[in-house]
């Protein structure tokens, strides 16, 4: 049984990588600040759900990144929107490429 729920836990982190993953390649195709606070929102969300499967770096450096979005001057143009979204699709792809 304990073997069942290892199995079942290394799977929904699989899945959350996998997530992760599909969030980066999507952030890639936004090309308008008119998604800044969608990407605030995804930011906030995956940092907090990056600690609960056990990635606590990408948690802290998503987290760190939420702080830095915060603080921005709004709006954003639409270029600074482009480099943001690229930032974070690297952010959220990075654990991707760790496996």
């Amino acid at each position: 049984m304990q073997d069942d729920i290892q199995n079942k836990l290394a799977l929904m982190q699989q899945n959350f990588r996998q997530k992760l993953w599909d969030v980066a390649s999507d952030l890639q195709t936004w090309q308008t600040a008119d998604r800044f606070d969608d990407l605030l929102f995804l930011t906030h969300k995956y940092a907090g759900s990056a600690g609960t499967f056990g990635l606590g770096e990408t948690s802290e450096r998503l987290k760190e990144f939420e702080l830095k979005l915060k603080q921005l001057p709004h709006p954003v143009s639409d270029e600074e929107a482009i480099k943001l979204y690229q930032e974070a699709s690297a952010l959220l792809g990075t654990e991707q490429k760790n496996d």
